[in-house]
Protein backbone atom coordinates (compact mmCIF):
# COMPACT_ATOMS: atom_id res chain seq x y z
CA UNK A 1 0.00 0.00 0.00
CA UNK A 2 1.40 3.67 -1.10
CA UNK A 3 1.04 6.58 1.72
CA UNK A 4 -2.25 8.02 0.07
CA UNK A 5 -4.22 4.21 1.20
CA UNK A 6 -4.08 3.48 -2.56
CA UNK A 7 -3.75 -0.41 -2.84
CA UNK A 8 -0.82 -1.67 -5.34
CA UNK A 9 -0.99 -5.10 -5.31
CA UNK A 10 -2.94 -8.40 -7.18
CA UNK A 11 -2.81 -9.31 -3.29
CA UNK A 12 -3.77 -6.21 -1.66
CA UNK A 13 -7.22 -6.09 -3.95
CA UNK A 14 -7.88 -9.67 -3.45
CA UNK A 15 -7.77 -9.54 0.52
CA UNK A 16 -10.49 -6.29 0.04
CA UNK A 17 -12.44 -8.86 -2.29
CA UNK A 18 -12.62 -6.02 -5.17
CA UNK A 19 -14.04 -8.89 -7.63
CA UNK A 20 -17.16 -8.35 -5.62
CA UNK A 21 -17.59 -4.57 -6.96
CA UNK A 22 -19.70 -4.41 -9.96
CA UNK A 23 -19.55 -1.39 -12.70
CA UNK A 24 -22.80 0.79 -12.74
CA UNK A 25 -25.19 -0.24 -15.19
CA UNK A 26 -27.43 2.88 -15.22
CA UNK A 27 -27.34 6.38 -15.44
CA UNK A 28 -27.96 8.97 -12.31
CA UNK A 29 -26.44 11.13 -9.36
CA UNK A 30 -25.23 8.31 -6.44
CA UNK A 31 -24.56 8.68 -2.94
CA UNK A 32 -21.58 6.81 -2.05
CA UNK A 33 -19.05 5.83 0.23
CA UNK A 34 -15.21 5.25 -0.98
CA UNK A 35 -14.40 1.94 0.72
CA UNK A 36 -11.13 1.55 -1.04
CA UNK A 37 -8.82 2.47 -3.92
CA UNK A 38 -6.39 0.46 -6.09
CA UNK A 39 -4.20 1.02 -9.05
CA UNK A 40 -5.57 -0.70 -12.30
CA UNK A 41 -2.14 -1.99 -13.78
CA UNK A 42 -3.75 -5.21 -14.92
CA UNK A 43 -5.71 -3.61 -17.82
CA UNK A 44 -4.78 -0.03 -17.74
CA UNK A 45 -3.64 2.68 -16.50
CA UNK A 46 -5.95 4.01 -14.20
CA UNK A 47 -6.95 4.35 -10.55
CA UNK A 48 -10.23 2.40 -9.18
CA UNK A 49 -12.02 3.39 -6.66
CA UNK A 50 -14.46 1.21 -4.76
CA UNK A 51 -17.58 2.34 -2.83
CA UNK A 52 -20.85 1.50 -1.51
CA UNK A 53 -24.12 3.03 -1.23
CA UNK A 54 -26.73 3.09 1.52
CA UNK A 55 -27.77 -0.21 0.82
CA UNK A 56 -24.51 -2.21 0.55
CA UNK A 57 -24.37 -2.68 -3.24
CA UNK A 58 -21.21 -2.36 -4.16
CA UNK A 59 -19.52 -0.87 -7.29
CA UNK A 60 -16.73 0.51 -9.00
CA UNK A 61 -15.39 3.61 -11.04
CA UNK A 62 -12.72 4.75 -12.66
CA UNK A 63 -10.64 7.72 -12.13
CA UNK A 64 -8.45 8.21 -15.17
CA UNK A 65 -5.04 10.64 -15.43
CA UNK A 66 -5.68 14.22 -16.68
CA UNK A 67 -3.02 16.07 -16.28
CA UNK A 68 -1.36 15.27 -13.19
CA UNK A 69 -4.35 14.14 -11.52
CA UNK A 70 -6.74 11.13 -11.41
CA UNK A 71 -10.20 12.05 -11.46
CA UNK A 72 -13.95 12.03 -12.95
CA UNK A 73 -13.80 13.40 -16.06
CA UNK A 74 -15.58 16.71 -15.44
CA UNK A 75 -14.33 17.69 -11.18
CA UNK A 76 -10.50 18.85 -10.19
CA UNK A 77 -10.32 16.61 -7.38
CA UNK A 78 -7.13 14.10 -7.01
CA UNK A 79 -9.15 10.75 -6.10
CA UNK A 80 -5.42 9.20 -5.55
CA UNK A 81 -5.37 11.51 -2.44
CA UNK A 82 -8.51 11.22 -0.59
CA UNK A 83 -9.38 9.09 2.33
CA UNK A 84 -10.83 6.24 1.90
CA UNK A 85 -14.26 6.18 4.44
CA UNK A 86 -15.41 9.55 2.87
CA UNK A 87 -19.06 10.30 1.44
CA UNK A 88 -19.00 11.14 -2.39
CA UNK A 89 -21.86 12.24 -4.48
CA UNK A 90 -20.98 10.93 -8.08
CA UNK A 91 -22.33 11.42 -11.49
CA UNK A 92 -22.39 8.58 -13.50
CA UNK A 93 -23.46 8.87 -17.19
CA UNK A 94 -23.40 6.74 -20.79
CA UNK A 95 -20.72 7.91 -22.93
CA UNK A 96 -21.15 8.06 -26.89
CA UNK A 97 -19.69 4.13 -26.68
CA UNK A 98 -22.24 2.60 -24.20
CA UNK A 99 -19.82 2.85 -21.70
CA UNK A 100 -21.04 4.27 -17.91
CA UNK A 101 -18.50 7.23 -17.62
CA UNK A 102 -18.01 8.99 -13.90
CA UNK A 103 -18.46 12.16 -14.56
CA UNK A 104 -17.91 13.98 -11.27
CA UNK A 105 -17.54 13.90 -7.44
CA UNK A 106 -18.19 16.05 -4.90
CA UNK A 107 -17.28 15.31 -1.05
CA UNK A 108 -20.42 15.19 0.84
CA UNK A 109 -20.71 15.10 5.22
CA UNK A 110 -23.01 12.38 6.02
Amino acid sequence: MNINGVLTTYEELTEHNFELYDAFDKEGEFLLKLEFRGWNKFKSNSLVCYFTDREGKRYRLFAWKHGEIYNPKRSEINMATVQDGTWWKCTVKQNSKGNMEWLTAEQVQK
